[in-house]
């Protein structure tokens, strides 16, 4: 199958089995030589002051893609937030951002413990990327290098049980509650493995991730296999919705069964009574 077949075989399977309500987001990253080819995918993009503002936001852009269905693209000119910046490699890190000097929120935090957040944060290669494209994953034009799925924390379980179903093992992730592009792009990147993520205040701010969504993301070489091991893993048992088991014996508050008893007995007695009189 191509990677094209592969894609919407994604898109089915995630709102056949789980149920998806939003679009899975593919993402390439482009680097300089490849945008200036100015492949024919580009034409369907919006671009920052075409057909988007002038300043988008990685995780705006996100957002744009799971609610509208548009196919988007970020550059280092569009991006206004120092996270972003530094782990897609358009910025090198300060050591005055790194030591913590800078403060982020929370403004309250201590210089030492923000330094150590800093050192969470994974960047590509200075200058490797040009721009970042997003879409749809059943409708794009172009081969995803990355695919994130915002869900609910039932439906991650899903996509953690089919990352597994071929290797199994277990998925290692790790969350600063914030930084969410550097988690679900870079870090899966860099490592060529699946994650789930705890998405930040900015994420659900200008991302607009729902209270009870958090997003689990993959490389795209793996979308093949993890359309199939979603239906496969279905078929063995892990489905969702989640079933509930409602046929075992339950056992009522000891008050309950006090008055059940005291019931049946009066029932009982006034039922005999009537019968002798």
């Amino acid at each position: 199958m191509s990677w094209r077949d592969d894609c919407e075989a994604l898109a089915k399977v995630l709102k056949k089995r789980l149920y998806l309500s939003q679009a899975a987001v593919g993402i390439r990253l482009l680097n300089e030589s490849e945008e200036k080819e100015n492949p024919s995918f580009l034409e369907k993009v919006r671009r920052p002051g075409k057909g988007l503002p002038e300043m988008v936001l990685t995780c705006q852009a996100m957002a744009m893609v799971r609610l509208y269905g548009w196919q988007v693209m970020v550059t280092r000119e569009s991006l206004d937030c120092p996270t972003g910046l530094i782990t897609l490699g358009w910025v090198e890190m300060s050591p005055a951002y790194r030591n913590g000097d800078l403060a982020v929120t929370p403004y309250n935090q201590t210089k030492e413990a923000r330094a150590r957040r800093m050192e969470e944060v994974p960047a590509l290669p200075l200058g490797s990327v040009s721009s970042l494209v997003a879409g749809p994953v059943g409708r794009i034009g172009f081969e995803p290098h990355v695919v994130v799925v915002y869900c609910s924390p039932a439906q991650a379980m899903r996509l953690v049980q089919a990352a597994l179903f071929y290797k199994g093992g277990a998925i290692r992730s790790s969350s600063t509650g914030a930084q969410g592009c550097s988690q679900y792009i870079t870090k899966v990147v860099k490592k060529g493995e699946a994650r789930y993520i705890v998405p930040g205040n900015g994420d659900r701010i200008f991302g607009h991730v729902e209270e009870g969504q958090m997003s689990f993301s993959f490389p795209g070489e793996l979308i093949g296999q993890m359309a199939e091991a979603i239906e496969l893993s279905h078929k063995g048992g892990q489905v969702y919705p989640v079933p509930s088991y409602v046929k075992a014996e339950l056992k009522v508050p000891g008050a309950y069964s006090e008055a059940t008893r005291h019931l049946r007995k009066y029932s009982r007695e006034k039922a005999e009574s009537q019968k002798g009189s």
